[in-house]
């Protein structure tokens, strides 16, 4: 399904007496192909309607844009679509319903918040905290009645607090609508996809997927799954183009996907599969630059075997390219003897200049499944610091 575009102005909600809505900016990660489903229906104060995502979309997202001096306590939304139509039926047990989520803060986490897939009303994430950029990532879904309804809906989208104090001296405004945008918040114009297709080059293959991410106003990231008919295999091809010339400035090496049998154990009815994806989103690195984050994970799953390994990356983009800056994996290996080697990224506040270290707090997990080996170390955890320092160019670790 293709992503369209769209930007709509709209104030959403009723407020109560103890708290009020505070005016957002608002986008979502993708839109239906449907001419009557739009992105403005997530905020248009209607439960019989719904933003909905894109067909068999992954990794969505709803991002609001809340004014630095005002103070958020709440954002409230539906688990899913919740309206019952008088020939579609009942679109909320229907569709796909929204399990939990995770809310971040300029690439800070919040919380997660696990919500009632049975409560068709707006649900409260307590997010109390100063104003800025709020992401709400859909981490975890159940599938609807409906096997082919592919797309993660949500009713309603409220943000609530105190706003942003008004100066009595200035003179009255009228409130400027609510902007729902595709893609960012900060997507005024994207490519087209044929623009896309020009800038990447020939594909050897069918192509299954197109996307596109807003960078800055000038620069656009371009992405597109290309996959033989009969592989399982399938090459993401990522590149940077320049929305004014329509030309490429940097494409990184194709990414190779594997989501299909690796291989069969001789003798046995068994046979190990393969899985991979890979996601990109916007990270802010400072208040003015944000970087692009390439996270390719991959894994293989059997009757005695569940390793998943993930490595992410970080990219300046710019008229000179994509420039990599930072780079780390973690492996979750389940075997009989299981180990895991997960590292995160301490969230930091950006500032105006880049930051001079990134500090990652690792977790390195050894099991032994039959406890052979428990008189000599059995199952431990144990927890490290790492850190990245800026050398003016990349990230180099300590």
């Amino acid at each position: 399904m293709k992503r369209v575009a769209i930007a709509v102005c709209v104030l959403a909600g009723v407020a109560h007496a103890d708290e009020k809505l505070v005016p957002t900016a608002v986008a979502v990660s993708s839109t239906v192909d449907n001419a009557n489903i739009k992105p403005d229906q997530l905020i248009d104060g209607k439960m019989t309607t719904a933003w909905n995502s894109v067909t068999g979309g992954q990794h969505e997202w709803v991002a609001v844009r809340v004014p630095v001096k005002a103070h958020v306590t709440a954002i409230k939304l539906t688990a899913g679509f919740t309206a019952i139509d008088k020939k579609l039926g009942d679109l909320f047990t229907e569709n796909i319903r929204i399990k939990k989520v995770v809310v971040t803060r300029y690439g800070a986490t919040l919380g997660e918040f696990p919500l009632d897939t049975n409560n068709r009303e707006l649900q409260t994430l307590k997010v109390d905290g100063d104003g800025g950029d709020f992401k709400i990532y859909i981490t975890e879904t159940i599938p609807g009645s409906k096997k082919n309804w592919k797309e993660v809906s949500i009713s309603e989208l409220e943000v609530w607090g105190t706003p942003a104090p008004v100066d009595p001296a200035a003179p009255a405004v009228k409130p400027a609508p609510i902007i729902v945008k595709v893609g960012d918040l900060d997507a005024d114009a994207m490519l087209t996809k044929a623009e896309c297709k020009r800038a990447l080059g020939p594909a050897d293959n069918p192509i299954i997927d197109e996307k596109q991410i807003y960078v800055t106003d000038a620069l656009t990231l371009c992405q597109r799954a290309t996959q033989a008919k009969g592989d399982s295999h399938s090459l993401i091809a990522i590149g940077l183009a320049d929305r004014r010339t329509k030309k490429l400035f940097t494409k990184l090496d194709d990414i190779d996907v594997n989501n299909g049998p690796s291989w069969a154990m001789q003798g046995e009815d068994t046979q190990d599969t393969d899985s991979g994806d890979v996601a990109i989103e916007m990270r802010p690195l400072t208040t003015t630059e944000r970087v692009v984050v390439v996270t390719t994970t991959s894994g293989v799953s059997g009757p005695m075997t569940g390793d998943t390994n993930t490595r992410t990356q970080w990219y300046r983009a710019s008229t000179k390219g994509l420039s990599k800056i930072l780079e780390w994996t973690s492996s979750d290996m389940n075997g009989e003897e299981s180990t895991r080697d997960i590292c995160d990224p301490v969230p930091f506040t950006p500032g105006a200049s880049i930051p001079k270290q990134i500090v990652f707090t690792c977790t390195h997990t050894t099991t032994d499944w039959h406890n052979e080996n428990v008189s000599k170390q059995g199952s431990f955890d144990k927890a490290r610091k790492e850190r990245y320092k800026w050398n003016g160019s990349e990230y180099v670790k300590l």
